[in-house]
């Protein structure tokens, strides 16, 4: 299930700093959460207008319907940093400005996937936002592939024990609500898959109402850190 539009604003978005550092699961694929304030992140070079160089030395290749998601989060400008003092961001300025954004990549088997991942706060429950990084893969039938900017969600937790928590939706108990219209959110039926175009503020809403319920969500997958 995808939507046009996040979860994410400016009253919910949260940074959590637990988050960063490598996750493992049980079967061997790992997610790595780095935060976009990390230097070797950051953008230095502009090989052509859909290739960029980091700090670290990779190169990295996004297509162009890609770049004002990645632009307030990567782009660093080069030269010497400013000794004025600048006032403190509001946390509109400090959104846009990527300050609560986390880059995320995934390693499963022999593929690798990148996500740009915000972290909202809804009725007492953390939801990782996701923005899908990769448009096209060998495998047509890739659980990650999108030919569009689209976000999904997770819900995610801390357990006592210290691993990351995290519960996808039941996609299937999903589109049953939805053409029996039990959940009344804006979308589009495209067949195998229901587009959410809600508004942030209406998905939150829907996320208070079913944050606990059993008839959207599918199970939960469990991390243990592997490195900081």
């Amino acid at each position: 299930m995808y939507s046009l539009h996040g979860i994410i604003t400016p009253e919910a978005v949260v940074y959590l700093p637990a988050l960063e550092g490598t996750w493992q699961h049980r079967d061997g694929y790992t997610i790595a959460f780095f935060g976009t304030r990390d230097e070797g992140l950051k953008v230095i070079e502009e090989i052509d207008s859909v290739t960029f160089r980091t700090a670290n030395g990779d190169i990295l290749h996004y297509p162009e319907d890609y770049l004002p998601i990645l632009a307030a989060t990567f782009w660093h400008e080069i030269g010497e940093p400013s000794e004025e003092q600048s006032p403190p961001l509001s946390r509109q300025d400090s959104l846009e400005n990527g300050a609560f954004n986390y880059f995320i990549e995934i390693n499963k088997e022999s593929e690798q996937f990148h996500f740009l991942g915000q972290v909202a706060q809804i009725g007492g429950e953390y939801y990782l936002d996701l923005t899908h990084l990769n448009l096209e893969f060998d495998e047509p039938d890739s659980p990650y592939k999108v030919q569009m900017p689209v976000h999904s969600f997770l819900k995610i937790a801390f357990k006592e024990d210290g691993q990351l928590q995290l519960i996808d939706f039941d996609l299937s108990k999903m589109r049953d609500l939805f053409r029996a219209n039990q959940i009344r959110l804006k979308h589009e039926d495209m067949g195998d898959e229901i587009l959410i175009t809600a508004q942030p503020e209406e998905i939150q809403a829907f996320l208070k109402t079913y944050g606990e319920s059993p008839d959207v969500f599918d199970g939960s997958k469990d991390f243990t850190k592997v490195t900081p």
